[in-house]
C-alpha cells in the first residue's frame, strides 16, 4: 500500500506575510484612532470658541442696556429739574381721581422771584436812605438780615447814618434791576461757588437837596446780595429768606470782540 503524500493547502498563508498584514492592520487602526481623537478635539475646541463668542456678544448687549438706562435716568433728572424751575402744572392722582394743581402748591423753598424781591428790598432800604428816614430805613433793612449780618451792619453803617442826617438830602433809585449772579460776574481767578441765592442788584442812585430838590450827584451802583433760606416761613418773613452778605462790587468789563474794535477804529 502506497503512503499518502501531504500537499500544501492552497489557503495556507506564510508566517511572514501574516505578520506583515497584521502590522498593517494595526497601523491603520491606530491611525484611525488618532484621526478620530483629532476630530473630536477639533469639535470640542470649536464648541468652546462658539460659547466664548456668545458670551462676548451678551456682555456687549448688557453694557449697551446699562448705558441706555444710566442716560435715561440722567435725562429724566434734568428734565424734572427744568420742569420744577418753570413751574409747570402737577397732575395729582388720588384714588383714581386726578386733580391739576400748580407746581408752586407743592414748593417748599423760595422761588427765584422771592429771592430777587428780598434782595431788592434790602438794597432799596440801604441805598435809598435819606436824611429824614435813615433810622427807619436802616431798621427795616436790619429786619431782613441774619443776626450776624445785623450786628456787622449796625457797626459799619453808624458813621453813614450820622453823615446822612447832616447832609440834608434825599436819594432815589432809578433803573433798578435784579438778577441771579452768574459765573461771568466773578472777578478773574475767583473760586467762589455760586447758587441761586447769590443776587446782583444794579441801578442808578440820584441824590437831591431837601430844601430845593436840586440834584447834587448821580451814579451807578452794583450790589452783591447773598441770602439764606430759613427753616420755615413766618408772618413777618413770608418768603422765608434772610440776607447774610451785602457789598458793593465792580462787575468785570466785557471783552470787546475783534470785529467790534475794528468797527470802532474805522469810525
Amino acid at each position: 500500500m502506497k503512503a499518502a503524500t501531504s500537499l500544501p493547502s492552497q489557503h495556507t498563508i506564510p508566517e511572514n506575510a501574516r505578520q506583515t498584514a497584521t502590522g498593517a492592520v494595526s497601523e491603520r487602526v491606530e491611525a484611525l484612532k488618532q484621526g478620530t481623537a483629532s476630530v473630536l478635539a477639533g469639535r470640542a475646541f470649536s464648541g468652546r470658541a462658539e460659547e466664548r463668542h456668545k458670551t462676548i456678544v451678551l456682555q456687549f448687549v448688557v453694557l449697551l442696556l446699562t448705558s441706555a438706562l444710566v442716560y435715561s435716568n440722567y435725562a429724566w433728572w434734568k428734565h424734572a429739574d427744568r420742569l420744577g424751575e418753570k413751574q409747570y402744572v402737577v397732575f395729582h392722582d388720588q384714588g383714581g381721581q386726578t386733580t391739576v394743581s400748580s407746581a408752586s402748591d407743592f414748593q417748599t423753598g423760595p422761588s427765584d422771584a422771592e429771592i430777587q424781591g428780598r434782595a431788592w428790598d434790602v438794597v432799596r432800604w440801604v441805598a435809598g436812605a435819606s436824611s429824614t428816614n435813615v433810622d427807619t430805613a436802616f431798621a427795616e433793612a436790619q429786619k431782613l438780615m441774619t443776626p450776624v449780618m445785623r450786628e456787622d451792619f449796625a457797626r459799619d453803617m453808624e458813621s453813614r447814618r450820622q453823615s446822612l442826617k447832616e447832609l440834608g438830602i434825599y436819594q432815589r433809585i432809578e433803573n433798578g434791576a435784579v438778577r441771579q449772579m452768574q459765573e461771568g460776574d466773578l472777578p478773574p481767578g475767583s473760586r467762589a461757588r455760586l447758587s441761586r441765592y447769590d443776587v446782583i442788584v444794579t441801578g442808578t442812585l440820584d441824590a437831591y437837596r431837601l430844601d430845593s430838590n436840586e440834584r447834587l450827584a448821580t451814579g451807578p451802583f452794583t450790589y452783591h446780595v447773598q441770602l439764606v433760606p430759613m427753616d420755615k416761613r413766618t408772618v413777618d418773613n413770608p418768603s422765608g429768606l434772610l440776607v447774610s452778605h451785602m457789598s458793593t462790587i465792580q462787575l468785570p468789563k466785557p471783552v470787546p470782540s475783534p470785529s467790534a474794535g475794528t468797527q470802532a477804529g474805522g469810525k
